[in-house]
């Protein structure tokens, strides 16, 4: 598993670099996507500086157009059911797609006490009042155990989907 430099965010690539239990355990996940919506985002000042020049020129707010997934995720050894949320810029192509910033999100124990400090400390993680709610002070507790993951198993599973499907889901 690749080290982290924990001042940066980490894009859809390294999100898939978990360890190889994780990958095979993932495939008695079975998932659904239930639910698509579009949102928009201004970006921040340092990280777009082009942007807001463009902007500037254009008279016109520039925001960028992203699309959350929710997926209900079931695993077929025992039936424990979870969420998944993953939030992708739009229209972008499959190798594009491997090096954006995402924002994800699991309702599972091992997410909320292994992946959501590291996610949230590199921006990656999707937060709404209800994710903080379900997520609580693991956003802001280091997690005990040293060698943490960016991705549950079920998190991994829905990752997997939105590349193998990014055509649907992300150029429509």
């Amino acid at each position: 598993m690749a080290l982290f430099n924990y001042t940066k965010s980490l894009t859809l690539a390294d999100l898939m670099e978990i360890n190889s239990e994780r990958v095979i355990r993932s495939k008695e996940i079975k998932i659904t996507k239930v639910e698509q919506f579009l949102v928009t985002k201004k970006p921040s000042f340092l990280g777009s500086l082009f942007k807001k020049l463009k902007e500037l020129f254009e008279k016109k707010p520039y925001e960028v157009l992203y699309k959350v997934l929710r997926y209900e995720v079931i695993n077929t050894l025992n039936g424990d059911k979870h969420v998944c949320i993953i939030k992708v810029p739009m229209h972008v192509d499959r190798q594009k797609l491997m090096s954006q910033k995402v924002e994800v999100y699991c309702d599972c124990a091992d997410f909320m006490y292994r992946c959501a400090w590291v996610l949230n400390d590199h921006n990656n993680l999707f937060l709404n009042d209800a994710t903080k709610k379900k997520l609580g002070i693991a956003i802001s507790t280091k997690p005990m155990k040293v060698k943490t993951s960016v991705a549950c198993k079920h998190l991994y599973k829905c990752i997997e989907d939105l590349v193998d499907n990014y055509q649907d889901y992300l150029l429509v």
